[in-house]
């Protein structure tokens, strides 16, 4: 029941996240984990219907599925697919609740073949900031405005770089925001060691003080 709970607390939390990304876009942002798809599954959390007026008046939507436990990347993917079919969707997001349970090596983010993206975002590591998460959900509307309308495939010439440079740069600032958490911790734990000898060494002065 606890773990239960706590899947469901992602998921809400990763919804009012969600929201505000699309937000400024005028966007369709529904929670549908509770109500079936066409496949007849509750498969698919959220899904987003890219406004019309990006699309030419196109049906483009993307689904977002919250994890809180581990998969291997074949098992994701393969649930990325189902969700994508249950909610017809041209693209499709994971979103995984901790680092060590998405099949990433611990990165970030990642693009897959079939317009399907992994990202990993961390409540317990807020002070990281939702970058990751932000990005992906961005990406994953542009791929859905993107997609060919001959076979609903992405057609990804002259721009498998960018793609690749763009999830470069962020795991980079990623990378970079832990390594000032870790340096602010370890602040804090000076601050805290030397606080502790100031008050040791005032204890001993004030005993000294006493006997003289």
């Amino acid at each position: 029941e606890r773990i239960s709970a706590r899947g469901m607390n992602f998921e809400d939390d990763l919804g009012v996240v969600l929201d505000a990304c699309f937000v400024p876009h005028e966007d369709v942002f529904e929670a549908t984990g509770s109500t079936t798809g066409i496949a007849d599954e509750k498969t698919g959390d959220f899904v987003l219907t890219v406004n019309p007026r990006d699309t030419a008046g196109h049906v483009r939507r993307v689904v977002f599925e919250a994890k809180d436990r581990p998969l291997s990347l074949n098992k994701a993917l393969a649930e990325l697919d189902a969700a994508m079919l249950n909610r017809e969707a041209v693209v499709g997001v994971l979103v995984f609740a901790r680092a060590a349970q998405a099949p990433l090596q611990m990165r970030p983010l990642r693009l897959y073949p079939g317009n399907r993206l992994i990202v990993v975002w961390d409540q317990e590591q807020e002070s990281q900031g939702n970058l990751a998460l932000e990005i992906a959900a961005q990406l994953a509307r542009s791929l859905a405005i993107a997609v060919e309308q001959e076979d609903s495939r992405l057609n990804r010439r002259g721009i498998g770089s960018r793609l690749e440079q763009l999830i470069g740069v962020v795991e980079s600032a990623v990378a970079i925001r832990q390594g000032l958490e870790g340096a602010r911790r370890g602040l804090n734990q000076a601050e805290d060691a030397y606080q502790e000898m100031r008050e040791q060494a005032l204890a001993l002065l004030y005993e000294l003080q006493d006997r003289l």
